[in-house]
């Protein structure tokens, strides 16, 4: 299962506290070329559900949580802010 760093589950948590986003929606994580896209949705039934602090905080399709099994998301500095970053456990 992705592992989420306690940065990264802060991190996320706050972004959607921060926007007053529904308990009911998530950060969607989806891999396309590499590149982690990020998208607000409701988790589906099939879908694997990450909570940090009692609250779901990621969601992921099937496909998506076996591909991203052995990877951790942290947050790293960026000089625009705060960046999610895949790392691979390998």
């Amino acid at each position: 299962m992705l592992t989420v760093s306690p940065a990264a589950g802060s991190y996320i948590l706050s972004v959607l506290t921060k926007r007053n986003i529904p308990a009911n929606v998530a950060a969607r994580l989806n891999v396309d070329f590499g590149d982690l896209q990020i998208r607000l949705e409701q988790a589906q039934p099939a879908d694997t559900t990450i909570t940090y602090q009692g609250r779901t905080i990621i969601v992921l399709d099937p496909e998506t949580a076996r591909s991203l099994s052995q990877h951790t998301i942290d947050v790293v500095p960026s000089p625009v802010g705060p960046e999610l970053v895949l790392r691979s456990a390998g």
